[in-house]
């Protein structure tokens, strides 16, 4: 029984003797970490009243939004629930986040859910999602 369960777990070694798999979930937990702290930075500091925030350098040098544009002040508008104020300032974020979010979660969780994680980062789902990102670059410029 334990040897059946060892060879569904286990994935290998690396140099230092750690499992493999020890690795993958530290980077999932770094991971997790890294987004909780950005998000709490987000929560707590305004993108318009703080300078911890960096411009876009698009929009700077040619005077037309990227699909980035605004993206900062719509994820802490969302942070705080201000759905309408977050579609003011990047519509493509407040309809994409939610898929970013399943994406973020399919990957951390693509042992016990490995069609949602395969249907998520499928070429055909990935390129429509390049595509939408381009043609709202240049529907936002027109």
């Amino acid at each position: 029984m334990v040897e059946a369960l060892k060879s569904v777990i286990f994935v290998g070694y690396n140099k230092k003797g750690q499992s493999l798999m020890y690795e993958r979930n530290s980077v999932k937990i770094w991971c997790c970490i890294a987004l909780a702290v950005l998000a709490m930075v987000y929560f707590l500091y305004e993108p318009t009243a703080s300078s911890l925030y960096p411009k876009c350098i698009f929009l700077e040098l040619t005077g037309y939004q990227c699909t980035g544009c605004g993206m900062q002040r719509a994820i802490h508008s969302l942070l705080h629930l201000r759905i309408a104020e977050a579609w003011d300032y990047n519509a493509y974020f407040v309809i994409v986040s939610p898929v970013l979010l399943l994406l973020f979660f399919s990957w951390l969780f693509q042992r016990p859910f490995p069609k949602l994680y395969a249907c998520l980062t499928s070429q055909p789902f990935l390129w429509a999602l390049g595509i939408s990102a381009v043609l709202w670059w240049i529907g936002r410029n027109l």
